[in-house]
């Protein structure tokens, strides 16, 4: 393709602007419709019809503690908070991040980062 550089850069903001309408509005809408907290009934989970707790008790992460260490118990803690990233209000947050940061970069890299200079060169 045979484009000018105003019609790339052209292309590639509309993109960035359709990235942020698209992710934001999605998010909104999440944001309106989702429960804030997933339903649990006195600090259980259902899943596949067994029971889980919610959040672990001080026993349980004790015996974590025991099997692997301080960096184990931190891992856990890691794992749980990027789970409850993907679920109710906090998704539609984590979808709105995810879309102002992919337009930032792809608006940064089209209108700060020139790549003429290096493709000259090489011919």
């Amino acid at each position: 393709m045979n484009w000018k550089t105003s019609d790339k850069q052209y292309r590639l903001n509309f993109i960035c602007a359709m990235i942020l309408v698209i992710g934001l509005g999605s998010a909104m809408v999440i944001y309106v419709t989702a429960q804030d907290e997933p339903d649990s009934v006195l600090g259980y989970d259902i899943v596949g019809g067994n029971m889980y707790p919610s959040v672990p008790s001080k026993m349980d992460a004790h015996y974590v503690e025991l099997y692997g260490g301080k960096q184990l118990v931190l891992a856990k803690d890691v794992i749980r908070w990027f789970n409850g990233l993907w679920y109710g209000r906090s998704l539609a947050m984590t979808i709105a991040c995810i879309s102002i940061i992919t337009a930032g970069v792809i608006f940064f890299f089209n209108n700060y980062v020139s790549f003429e200079e290096e493709s000259k060169k090489s011919h």
